[in-house]
């Protein structure tokens, strides 16, 4: 099995998007059995922890679906994302970046977000890059499609990264507007700038909107990657700032 780069696997359990060793326990049930299987996700490694969150996603994505509804404003903006847009590794998902901005913007949110996913990163199962969830987004007919990912896509080449934001455009080319938030200055990861420049130079010869986090000022968890709670409401605050007015 080809190696992938993770920021952690999440699935949807109802409304919500959760990690996905919560998810095991939930979706397997309560009780002693549930806390072993979340025991032993924790304690796996290497392949077998990618396995096993390949299958919390699968399980969930087929029972629940891919896309979660927030909020009911008068705009219709799906978000397509990773384990940020997800707020997983968070206490509740509910304090994520996601739902803040919903709500300070009045919108109806369509998100499909899975983490480890970016738009060459597979994820977990290998095969949730950006480009094959194109259609569950577009069903939700958006008048504005957000992409927020790039961080899992770390280490990849610049030009190979440029040519599938383009592609991944090109796929929405019928959504009047379409904005695309870059990754954080994480810092457990070396080489998120190179990111941030080869997703820049694409959506904007695509005339498309580019939103750049690199240099916000945000706190992570002991992993590196991950924001806090409280950096996922400066995030929510930074990019409803930069966000153009509909």
């Amino acid at each position: 099995m080809m190696g992938v780069k993770l920021l952690g696997g999440i699935v949807r359990v109802g409304r919500l998007v959760i990690g996905a060793v919560a998810a095991l326990a939930l979706v397997g049930g309560g009780g002693a059995a549930a806390l072993q299987v979340r025991k032993n996700i924790q304690q796996a490694d290497g392949v077998q922890r990618q396995v096993a969150q390949c299958e919390a996603i699968k399980r969930t994505i087929n029972s629940q679906g891919s896309v979660v509804t927030l909020g009911e404003g008068s705009q219709t903006v799906a978000i397509l994302g990773d384990s940020y847009a997800a707020g997983d590794y968070l206490d509740s998902p509910a304090d994520g970046w996601v739902g803040q901005l919903a709500d300070a913007k009045d919108w109806a949110v369509q998100v499909d977000a899975i983490g480890g996913t970016g738009f060459i990163n597979g994820g977990p199962c290998l095969t949730h890059k950006f480009g094959a969830r194109v259609d569950s987004i577009l069903a939700t007919d958006p008048d504005v499609v957000l992409i927020e990912g790039g961080l899992n896509d770390h280490g990849r080449p610049s030009e190979a990264l440029a040519a599938a934001v383009s592609a991944l455009l090109d796929d929405f080319a019928a959504v009047p507007s379409i904005i695309v938030v870059g990754p954080t200055n994480a810092p457990a990861i070396t080489d998120d700038e190179a990111v941030d420049t080869a997703m820049r130079q694409a959506v904007e010869s695509k005339g498309r909107t580019y939103v750049s986090a690199y240099d916000w000022e945000l706190e992570f968890l002991p992993d590196g990657i991950h924001m806090t709670k409280d950096s996922h409401a400066r995030y929510a605050s930074k990019l409803g700032a930069a966000v153009p007015t509909s």
